[in-house]
């Protein structure tokens, strides 16, 4: 009964605390510190070939407020399958992967900064429109669909997506035009080897982001203009040790380039990014858990050039050795789990120009914590805030940063477009011609019941003398009532209904 009472209470603390989340870090990912070697239904993003996986499957993630979140819808059968993702912020870069990475994603790409940002011109600022500030104008997201279909017997995937934002006036006494622009194109390839069940199973993408921009002035000059070109990897592979065990492993490898200029000075500005993530580490799947870790390094290099006299270049050095990435998820009950991860990286940092050169070691220690909550093929998960984990809900006196940082509901609901499945005909399919005709599942005949055999009669026989020499007959000590009653077992069954809210 306590038990029971606890649970209840968390569920209607889940229930009140959604509606006070203020800030976000993300789902059942991010409740194991990002850790890509337990897998997830997120991999569909950094694999689209996994799409095929996780196919006919509604899923959304709920941010800070109505406006932050994304959400995905994926549809298909055994042989190929299709995804639809909207307000998913990771189309610029769908091969990183790590601690928190969701928190960015929720904002869609507006809430990234488009694809310039390193640049001394890459603010694109359209014009001072009606209800609207002069602001840098970003692009957000307006296709984003991925597609998936067996190829050789492993998975092959594709991903497209393309962005804009706009922002102009037309001058009508000179016909003169001031506009700020950007936008993206963005495609995604990724096979995977899955056949093997002893031997290694990994999955591999690849991605390339083009972005340019310009803005021009009142005048209808061009002002500044540039473009963004970024090319990506990401690998991720298991090898098995026994049933249990596996070594895991990751890989990823990036390449950027972006240039900007401002037409009025001829002046240039550019940087160059290269960064490369790698870690090996044992997956462990039992029964009711499942616990993975790596260790590696991550790097980072580039040069930047503020301007074309190159007094303001800058070149940077960014290497984390060790970089440690730990999780684990437990089933406590058949429909409770428990998720925790922690990160750790050393990190040193090295800046230089020509006249300064500066090194900084610094260190990085970061933990989650969430829930998750299943009933058949429904899903609900969500990151615990740090502060409740520690300090409590607020109306004992804890913190107040709320429950649940970040909540995800996701449905699956099998395969509807396999073959051989009917729909029951309803009021609304009886009024109208179906387009294909479907075969008619036969009505199921119960079988007649068996005819009761017909009681035996023992026949009457004479009341004689016994005789001494023959036993006395059997006599029968079983009683006619069932008493399945073992001792020490108790068996029984509650069925009831919670309704919380409205």
């Amino acid at each position: 009964m306590r038990t029971r009472k606890l649970l209840l209470g968390l569920i209607s603390l889940a229930a009140n605390s959604t509606l006070l989340i203020e800030t976000a870090h993300a789902d059942r990912r991010s409740g194991l510190a990002g850790n890509l070697l337990i897998e997830d239904p997120d991999d569909l993003f950094a694999f689209p070939q996994l799409t095929l996986l996780h196919r006919n499957m509604f899923r959304l993630d709920y941010g800070g407020s109505a406006q932050s979140g994304n959400g995905v819808l994926t549809l298909g059968n055994e042989r190929e399958a299709i995804g639809l993702a909207v307000h998913r912020g990771d189309l610029l870069s769908p091969d990183v992967v790590g601690f928190n990475t969701e928190l960015g994603w929720l904002g869609g790409v507006e809430g990234v900064g488009g694809p310039f940002g390193d640049t001394t011109y890459g603010d694109f600022v359209g014009p001072d429109v009606v209800d609207t500030a002069e602001a840098p104008v970003l692009p957000a997201t307006v296709i984003d669909l991925s597609y998936a279909r067996l190829l050789g017997g492993n998975p092959f995937g594709v991903r497209l997506g393309f962005g804009r934002g706009v922002k102009a006036r037309k001058n009508a006494d000179d016909d003169t035009v001031e506009k700020g622009a950007q936008t993206f194109f963005a495609a995604q390839v990724g096979y995977s080897d899955r056949d093997s069940v002893d031997g290694l199973r990994w999955d591999s993408s690849v991605n390339a982001v083009f972005g340019f921009g310009n803005s021009n002035n009142a005048a209808g000059e061009d002002e500044n203009s540039g473009w963004d070109l970024r090319i990506a990897g990401l690998g991720r592979a298991y090898y098995p040790l026994n049933r249990l065990v596996d070594v895991g492993f990751l890989a990823n490898v990036s390449l950027a380039n972006e240039h900007t200029e401002n037409a009025q000075t001829n002046d240039e500005s550019r940087d160059f990014d290269f960064g490369v993530r790698a870690g090996v580490g044992p997956s462990i799947h039992l029964d009711r858990a499942k616990v993975a870790a790596y260790g590696g390094l991550r790097l980072g290099a580039g040069k930047n050039e503020a301007s074309s006299n190159g007094d303001d270049d800058v070149s940077r050095l960014r290497l984390a050795v060790p970089m440690v990435n730990m999780a684990a998820e437990i089933q406590v009950l058949d429909w409770l789990y428990v998720r925790t991860g922690a990160e750790y990286s050393w990190e040193l940092r090295r800046d230089a120009t020509d006249a300064v050169k500066e090194r900084i070691a610094d260190s990085a220690f970061r933990w989650s914590a969430g829930l998750g909550f299943q009933r058949g093929s429904f899903y609900f998960d969500g990151v615990v805030t740090n502060g409740f984990v520690t300090g409590g809900p607020n109306f004992i006196g804890g913190t107040a940063p709320g429950f649940l940082a970040m909540a995800s509901l996701t449905y699956k609901f099998g395969d509807v477009f396999g073959d051989g499945r009917t729909r029951p005909e309803t009021a609304t399919d009886a009024s109208r011609p179906l387009l294909v005709e479907r075969p008619r599942a036969e009505p199921v005949v119960a079988p007649a019941p068996r005819p009761e055999p017909a009681p035996v009669v023992e026949p009457i026989r004479p009341i004689v003398a016994p005789d001494q020499e023959t036993a006395p007959p059997a006599i029968d000590t079983r009683g006619d009532i069932n008493t399945n009653r073992q001792p020490g077992r108790v068996d029984g069954r509650a069925n009831g209904n919670l309704r919380i809210g409205n």
